[in-house]
């Protein structure tokens, strides 16, 4: 069961997709963090969402975990129009286990001391509007509705 809302994101690091790495205990920002692969359909149709949440906020840190590789993780974001950086997670995927991930899409958002302020598994209309508040909330900015019922977007798809 990945990590709950009010719980600790467990420090890590990761390498860029272009180089460099990022460790979580140096950011000191809220941070959108989504756990996802290039060939699952559910993460297709989230992050298209996450960068317009990414758009909405640009206080807000966001990146990506690629469970696959950096050439297949260049080719799906570059084709989704996906903007924030992408970290490169290779197996046994560590990272994702100590973020308790049963499957992905998952999203958690982080709050600047590192507690999860709100999580999402798969795609849910209602939760990524709730992340949407949360982001907000966290930033000190004015809510956006990502995700309407006249947008294509169905109202529920596990990952």
């Amino acid at each position: 069961m990945p990590i709950a809302t009010g719980g600790c994101a467990p420090d890590f690091s990761l390498p860029y997709r272009d180089g460099g790495t990022f460790r979580l205990a140096e950011i000191g920002t809220p941070l959108l963090l989504v756990f996802y692969k290039t060939t699952c359909p559910t993460s297709r149709l989230l992050l298209p969402f996450l960068e317009r949440l990414h758009q909405a906020y640009p206080m807000l840190a966001a990146l990506g975990v690629s469970q696959d590789p950096a050439a297949e993780t260049d080719a799906f974001v570059g084709e989704l129009g996906v903007t924030f950086p992408m970290l490169i997670e290779d197996r046994p995927w560590e990272v994702s286990a100590r973020f308790g991930l049963v499957g992905v899409p998952t999203v958690f958002l982080i709050g600047p001391i590192g507690g999860v302020e709100d999580a999402m598994e798969g795609w849910q209309r209602s939760a990524i509007n709730r992340l949407s508040a949360s982001a907000a909330r966290l930033v000190g900015a004015a809510p956006v509705t990502l995700s309407t019922p006249d947008d294509g977007a169905p109202e529920l798809k596990p990952g």
